[in-house]
């Protein structure tokens, strides 16, 4: 029997958070739930997560640490991983998969069309 994989979700809405955890137990899953990124991030050195959902993990962070996050996705997504990135800032989605990038923006898959 091969392990469930596991899903790292960092979300800081108790709600939202909760229901994906449960939702995706039941799917099978076994998930790991933080509210920040800060504490997200100490989570996928322990954990080493097959999937990471963020939504918006950079809403509170310096620019500085913005940066140091997309690129430690980046090389979390180029060794294998793979992210679901919650975000209003396009930059932030090209800088860790530009080539894997899927939007819904007014229905196009490219968004810079």
């Amino acid at each position: 029997m091969t392990a469930a994989k596991r899903i790292l979700i960092v979300e800081d809405d108790r709600a939202t958070r909760m229901g994906l955890q449960e939702l995706l137990r039941q799917a099978g899953y076994d998930v790991i739930i933080a509210a920040e990124f800060r504490a997200g991030r100490r989570a996928l050195e322990d954990e080493r997560p097959d999937l990471l959902i963020l939504d918006e993990p950079t809403a509170v962070l310096a620019p500085s640490e913005s940066d140091e996050l997309l690129r430690w996705l980046r090389g979390f997504a180029d060794r294998g991983g793979s992210v679901v990135l919650v975000t209003h800032k396009l930059r932030e989605a090209l800088a860790i998969a530009p080539q894997r990038l899927a939007a819904g923006l007014d229905g196009r898959r490219d968004p810079l069309q």
